[in-house]
């Protein structure tokens, strides 16, 4: 986490910065006759979104003005991305790079949406405002929140699966994989989105969902109901994804009998030993409670064990209260990291 005191350290900013620039080379080689036309229109709308960023970080003093501003940005930004698909149509832009251009301007608008909805964090006379340094996520009405539909984006992630942060976990899964003779399809990997190996709060649920094996990654991102209920409560939370990381107790699909219990809670041993910031474990629904149930051996003495109901669809419809303890768990972790 870091001090935004300019416009230019927004993340947002940045991320439409480098896209409208990466546009304004792309577009160097159009026809002429699109000059005056498709040029002109992605140009303009992809340098103005970052314009009223910039204006809104000005007036951000009045918290109304301020989300005008942004919701201009974000207005830019689709048309940006209409843009973007008339580029690609016309063959003027790979459908590669255009997906690549299109997927930044939805990170552009989920940052944006999130500002908006919380514009008290960002506005006041003398406001230091602390940015996370990642995606940006906003719930069930995020762009960004079912990411992991797009099989592109899962295949974007699986190349990321070696970067340091996330490496050792992806090394331990591959061979926990090969010890029990399993696929990929039947284990997911970690998300390199989130925090990996530098988490402080190990969000731990009970077995991969469908979703999940299709994906290919255990994360706030696949395109089901549970995933989409941890999305929202987590940003209620204000728990940021470089904090935290999740895996199940039982870490492939199927039937869970009490031998899966010994060797997830086995493997969940080696996970916790590659975490050295770890500090708060929250157990999501009863089978993953039940799983840590008299083996809190399994963690150092200073990690804090949560509970709380699972996050599904089913669950939270059925037991109203059961929306509010989530958000209370993950707000109760957010407040402990605060005071450590």
């Amino acid at each position: 986490m870091a001090f935004a005191r300019r416009f230019e350290d927004l993340v947002v900013y940045q991320i439409a910065f480098r896209a409208a620039g990466r546009i304004f080379t792309e577009t160097k080689g159009w026809p002429a006759e699109e000059r005056y036309g498709l040029t002109s229109q992605i140009r303009n709308s992809s340098r103005s979104v970052c314009g009223n960023i910039a204006e809104a970080w000005r007036k951000r003093r009045y918290p109304n003005h301020f989300v005008s501003k942004l919701t201009d940005a974000d207005g830019e930004a689709a048309e940006t991305q209409n843009w973007l698909k008339f580029a690609i149509e016309c063959g003027y832009m790979s459908s590669e790079v255009g997906r690549e251009l299109y997927g930044e301007y939805d990170r552009v608008s989920a940052g944006l949406v999130d500002m908006m909805s919380a514009p008290q964090r960002w506005c006041g006379p003398t406001q230091l405002v602390r940015e996370e340094r990642e995606e940006y996520a906003v719930g069930g009405s995020s762009l960004k929140s079912q990411a992991l539909a797009d099989r592109g984006e899962c295949e974007r992630r699986k190349l990321r699966l070696g970067e340091p942060h996330v490496a050792p976990l992806t090394q331990l899964v591959e061979r926990l994989r090969s010890g029990l003779s399993k696929s990929a399809e039947d284990i997911p990997d970690f998300d390199p989105e989130d925090g990996g190996i530098n988490a402080r709060v190990l969000l731990l649920l009970q077995d991969p969902g469908v979703k999940a094996i299709k994906s290919g990654f255990i994360s706030r991102d696949n395109p089901d109901s549970t995933a989409l209920c941890l999305n929202e409560t987590l940003r209620q939370a204000g728990l940021m994804r470089s904090q935290y990381a999740i895996w199940n107790i039982v870490p492939w699909r199927g039937a869970l009998y009490p031998a899966d219990l010994d060797t997830g809670r086995s493997a969940l041993t080696e996970i916790v030993s590659l975490m050295p910031n770890l500090k708060i474990v929250i157990a999501f629904g009863k089978r993953a409670q039940c799983g840590l149930d008299g083996h809190d051996q399994v963690f150092a003495r200073r990690t804090t064990i949560l509970a709380a109901p699972h996050p599904s669809q089913r669950n939270t419809n059925r037991w109203p209260e059961a929306h509010r303890m989530i958000v209370e768990a993950l707000i109760e972790a957010a407040k402990q990291l605060r005071s450590m």
